[in-house]
């Protein structure tokens, strides 16, 4: 059998697809004579989803995987954003999300596939006609406004020159331990004065008696009328001047109700709410499950509900669906053309479908096309750049160097 495909075992296997033994001949890179090594081969016939005369069948070798790499699946917007799609059957499914590559073509059966048909879309995008739809083939992902970047990290693998990379990032930025004693100092008599303060009642805080005077307000059903009463405040103010701090501190009185309750999910809390906004990550299925529900229980205490919740697990999302978690329901477009509003975390343009951070870089560009050659501008260029959990740190650092 002459075998000019691969298919991984995993696939094979869910197929249930009759498996051949055969020697082949494998010439490795570099090396000086071939190896004769004994590979499992099937057969299996692949067809178009919507017009099943159109197939072919294949002879593939079983392998364990293809290629650790994986292959972006088009945005859902790809039609809406490029016209010459309308109408044309994709070969991916846009629906499935999965990027792992389960079976790989040899250049034998190219022709068998591609019609020879194409369509330009950009200078870098085409698109090609094949039995199983329109393929995209080219530079996609990345537009002259976003720049996207994929970073994984392994935490046990990070060295100590990294280490000493990121406390350079960092000069000029931690205080003296003298200072950040006193100033540790004041917050915490600040802290032990508003929560003499404030009161847990009914599922909220309200400000102690002996302090309502200082939220009093003037208030008239008829502004015509001189007539005015006196009224006040008995909640924790938010919407005011002071706001950040109020919030804050009674968030951080909150959590301590519940610390040893949810020991792991305060601590978690702690660390990850922005103002109004929570981002957090744990390392499986379980855990951010468990996590968010102690998080949206702790804040229901407080008559506070966790809402439009975002993850890049489908099955996390339906799990939250089920549970009465409201889940963010609205479309996003990570490509600036769309009508589609972007997803924004931090700032920062969040595709949640393959999980990537884009920043953009348009009003950046701009400022670069000034082309002023001094320390002063490459200072301003490098604080123009909103970056707050700094990925982008390995190549702002020799700005500021």
């Amino acid at each position: 059998m002459e075998v000019r495909a691969f298919k991984t075992r995993e696939v094979s296997e869910k197929l249930k697809l009759k498996v051949i033994k055969e020697s082949l001949s494998v010439y490795a890179f570099a090396a000086k004579q071939e190896k004769e090594l004994p590979y499992n081969i099937v057969r299996v016939e692949l067809k178009n989803r919507e017009d099943l005369s159109l197939r072919i069948e294949v002879g593939a070798l079983v392998t364990e995987n293809i290629s650790a790499n994986t292959l972006p699946v088009p945005n859902n917007n790809i039609i809406k954003t490029y016209n010459k799609l309308k109408g044309l059957q994709l070969a991916d499914n846009i629906d499935n999300r999965d990027k792992n590559i389960s079976i790989l073509f040899g250049v034998a059966y190219y022709y068998e596939i591609v019609s020879g048909r194409i369509k330009r879309l950009n200078n870098k995008l085409v698109a090609t006609e094949t039995i199983f739809g329109w393929c995209l083939q080219g530079h996609v992902g990345i537009s002259n406004d976003l720049m996207t970047m994929n970073i994984v990290v392994d935490e046990k693998d990070v060295s100590d020159q990294p280490k000493q990379f990121w406390a350079l990032a960092n000069l000029g930025i931690e205080g003296v331990e003298k200072d950040d004693l006193e100033k540790h100092t004041i917050d915490k008599e600040i802290m032990k004065q508003f929560e003499k303060n404030i009161v847990y009642q009914n599922k909220g805080y309200t400000i102690a008696e002996e302090d309502q005077n200082y939220t009093s307000f003037f208030w008239t059903e008829d502004p015509g009328k001189e007539e005015e009463e006196i009224f006040k405040m008995t909640r924790v103010l938010f919407r005011v001047k002071s706001g950040p701090f109020l919030l804050a501190a009674t968030i951080q009185q909150h959590l301590k109700r519940y610390a040893e309750q949810f020991s792991n999910a305060c601590q978690m809390l702690e660390k990850s709410l922005y103002v109004d906004d929570l981002i957090c990550s744990q390392s499986d299925f379980d855990a951010a499950f468990k996590m968010s529900l102690e998080c949206f229980n702790i804040f229901k205490e407080a008559s506070v509900e966790l809402r439009k919740w975002k993850t890049t697990s489908v099955d996390l999302r339906d799990k939250w669906r089920e549970a009465g978690l409201e889940i963010d329901k609205e479309k996003y477009s990570i490509n600036d053309n769309s009508a589609l509003s972007l997803c924004k975390v931090l700032e920062l343009v969040w595709d949640s479908d393959s999980d990537v951070f884009q920043f953009e870089i348009r009003s950046l560009e701009k400022f670069l096309s000034k082309e002023i050659n001094s320390k002063r501008f490459d200072l301003q260029v490098a604080g123009s750049i909103f970056d707050p959990v700094e990925v982008l740190g390995p190549f702002t650092i020799k700005i500021n160097l």
